[in-house]
């Protein structure tokens, strides 16, 4: 369990997006798809297993959907983050 902030923090504010973070997303989430159906590839070239093997198209389409979702979901992060420090008229707190 982390310890509280000191009387007084006030955590960092968030202006705008951070292209590296939702870039690192977006990859992350691509490489952990690919993995995911590279044992799933595995798992289906065992003897006496009737599934069918999943076509290089297919899996360029789920590896690339999971890091936009990712890229998509970093994003959403932190346009929320950038919400909550700005108070009503735009400026940041």
């Amino acid at each position: 369990m982390p310890l509280p902030h000191p009387p007084g923090y006030e955590p960092p504010r968030q202006s705008g997006l951070d292209r590296r973070r939702v870039l690192l997303a977006g990859v992350i989430l691509s490489l952990i798809a690919a993995g995911l159906l590279v044992l799933g590839r595995r798992a289906a070239a065992h003897a006496g297993n009737a599934l069918p093997h999943a076509s290089l198209e297919r899996a360029l389409v789920v590896v690339l959907v999971a890091g936009g979702c990712g890229a998509w979901g970093e994003t959403m992060r932190q346009l929320a983050v950038i919400a909550r420090s700005t108070d009503e008229d735009g400026w940041l707190r």
